[in-house]
């Protein structure tokens, strides 16, 4: 798969579940979704708890940034009940931490790799 068709994937993955919602994602997709939405919050100054729910942040978010080897950042939505952690997490997510886009694209690049998550 080209860098360029993993462009592609992933704009696709982020418009479907800006279009349908995260509910409606699976695997490789919902990961993609969740970072781009986490990157989008923290650069608006938004507050995760306004439209998350904290379980979803511990799940959803968390696991996310789990998928593609940030523990980090995965443990700040964790432990998002503290000012603090609201704080450095919106820097770390802000700043891409520990990432940046070819590690997202390396992700996806091996999820499409596995014929089960090709058509997730």
């Amino acid at each position: 798969m080209t860098m360029r068709d993993v462009e592609g994937v992933i704009a696709e993955a982020v418009e479907a579940g800006q279009l349908n919602g995260v509910e409606s994602l699976k695997g490789w997709q919902r990961t993609v979704f969740l970072i781009a939405e986490a990157e989008l919050l923290c650069d608006m100054g938004a507050d995760f708890a306004d439209d998350y729910a904290a379980e979803f942040l511990a799940d959803g978010f968390a696991a996310a940034f789990r998928n593609i080897g940030v523990a980090e950042i995965a443990d700040l939505f964790v432990d998002m009940g503290k000012f603090e952690n609201e704080q450095a997490l919106a820097a770390a997510v802000s700043n891409r931490l520990g990432y940046d886009y070819r590690t997202v694209a390396d992700y996806v690049s091996r999820c499409m790799d596995r014929p089960s998550e090709r058509n997730e």
